[in-house]
């Protein structure tokens, strides 16, 4: 037998290889391609993506893109895979994965609203395709997740104070437990006697040391009702050994200068097949840890209040940070109980810190006028030698790497007023208008950048004391250092 693929080069052409038969040979094509008997190229591609063959090559919710020996199943907008077998639903649907071969199967929007409880109880939640949103009801405001009472309006009408309580223009309750009163362009509301709450909102009754002894408790009657401390605890007398109960709530905050730390009971969680180590803040990075000596806590702690994802909003009275405690997941599948947990920390906005640096500290003198007279209220500002504020330092003489404590106190017989620094500066002469002034606090806030943000307010505004403290610093071609502040009594 003659071997006619080896004698004769290029006999089969194109994508076609030659096979050597007894007597004969034959030109076979590759995979994807089909012999069509043209000298030239005698393999010619197959397009499995003809209307014909679509539907044997990719699933349903997938389209066929043709390639020359090949082809490629690509899936339709809103759904994930390989568009061959299987074509997975996106984040926020859920489906049976989209099997090509089958028939009738496709991917149903998830109804966040629900299924899960993310929105604040004072929220709306609305449904998405693919998400969802939480907004605020009518009276609070907020990012949906975490909602608060709008307590102010001002509404005035022709320069003139309109009375919102008389005019049942206000917010409060007004089923007997809460009270409006107004004020110059605003109101407030205050829960009756014997109840307690934001007045809006709820007014909760308070309960007393007697309410069980005389029945007057809230609790059911197949309940035991025991006081302890300030508040009375029910507990059932036939307990469902399937039913946890806490006579805390199962999430607790902690709110300091410094940090937010969220406990949460690790029984409660466990007993709800929710693993600990999946729960974590809006940062994904920010996780919980074991409590310290004891495995009943996992703490989740904010070190730095605006990090982790926290939400800072500010009001007119107070700088609130929110964050939400969950076990969400960024992509993929979940399996279990979800859990989110809105959280926040509300901080007082209205502050006024005084800075006196002076090493000559002068007495400062406000005069307030009366209807029948005048009087006079005593500010005085003093250098004390440590942060105990215990004693005034009889030197006069600091080094730069020093810390001076200052403390203004106001001379007054009035326990019901509070001392507010507002403006602090310092001069290099004893006065105050001294055109080489160095201003450090502005309207009660330290103005960042200035003496190396040394400047910190310890006491301002709640009595008839005020606290700070700085590091030293004094004004180049000059030994001497003068404070002055601008304060409000209140």
């Amino acid at each position: 037998d003659i071997n006619e693929c080896e004698l004769i080069v290029d006999l089969c052409n194109g994508n076609s290889s030659c096979i050597n038969t007894l007597g004969s040979y034959i030109c076979l094509c590759p995979p994807g391609f089909t012999l069509q008997g043209n000298s030239s190229d005698p393999c010619q591609d197959v397009d499995e993506c003809y209307p014909e063959e679509e539907e044997k090559q990719c699933g349903f919710n997938a389209y066929c893109v043709n390639n020359p020996g090949s082809y490629t199943c690509i899936c339709e907008s809103g759904y994930l895979g390989d568009g061959q077998y299987t074509c997975e639903c996106k984040l926020g649907f859920i489906g049976d994965g989209i099997n090509c071969y089958g028939s009738g199967n496709y991917c149903e929007d998830v109804d966040e609203c629900k299924v899960f409880d993310f929105c604040h109880m004072y929220a709306t939640c609305e449904n998405h395709q693919g998400s969802f949103s939480c907004n605020c009801k009518p009276g609070f405001a907020g990012n949906g997740y975490v909602c608060q009472a709008l307590y102010f309006s001002t509404i005035f009408r022709n320069n003139a104070d309109i009375d919102e309580c008389l005019n049942n223009m206000s917010n409060c309750l007004r089923d007997g437990t809460s009270s409006c009163s107004n004020t110059i362009g605003s109101y407030f509301c205050a829960c009756a006697d014997g109840f307690r709450g934001d007045g809006i909102t709820t007014c909760t009754k308070v309960n007393k040391p007697n309410d069980c002894l005389l029945g007057t408790h809230d609790c059911d009657k197949q309940a035991t009702c025991s006081f302890s401390g300030n508040e009375f605890t029910c507990t059932c007398n036939q307990i469902n050994k399937n039913v946890i109960l806490f006579s805390v709530s199962p999430v607790m905050v902690q709110c300091t200068t410094t940090s937010i730390t969220v406990k949460v009971i690790a029984d409660y969680y466990m007993q709800k097949s929710i693993r600990l180590p999946d729960l974590h803040l809006n940062d994904f990075e920010c996780g919980g840890q074991q409590t310290a000596l004891s495995d009943e806590y996992w703490d989740f702690i904010i070190d730095d209040l605006s990090s982790c994802g926290t939400i800072v909003s500010k009001n007119q009275t107070h700088i609130t940070y929110s964050n939400i405690l969950s076990n969400s997941v960024k992509s993929g599948v979940y399996m279990g109980t979800l859990v989110s947990v809105p959280f926040s920390c509300s901080y007082p906005s209205n502050l006024t810190v005084a800075l006196p640096t002076p090493y000559y500290p002068e007495a400062n003198v406000i005069s307030i006028a009366g209807p029948n007279g005048t009087g006079t209220f005593v500010v005085e500002m003093n250098i004390y030698t440590d942060s105990s504020y215990s004693f005034i330092s009889n030197t006069t003489s600091f080094a730069t790497t020093d810390i001076l404590y200052v403390q203004t106190t106001l001379t007054a017989d009035d326990n019901s007023l509070a001392l507010l620094i507002h403006d602090c500066w310092a001069t290099p002469t004893s006065s105050g208008v001294d055109p080489n002034a160095y201003y450090f606090i502005d309207n009660g806030c330290p103005i960042p950048g200035r003496v190396a943000d040394t400047v910190h307010i310890t006491m301002n505004g709640v009595s008839k004391i005020s606290r700070f403290h700085t590091q030293v610093f004094g004004f180049v071609d000059y030994n001497t250092t003068y404070f002055h502040c601008t304060v409000d009594l209140c």
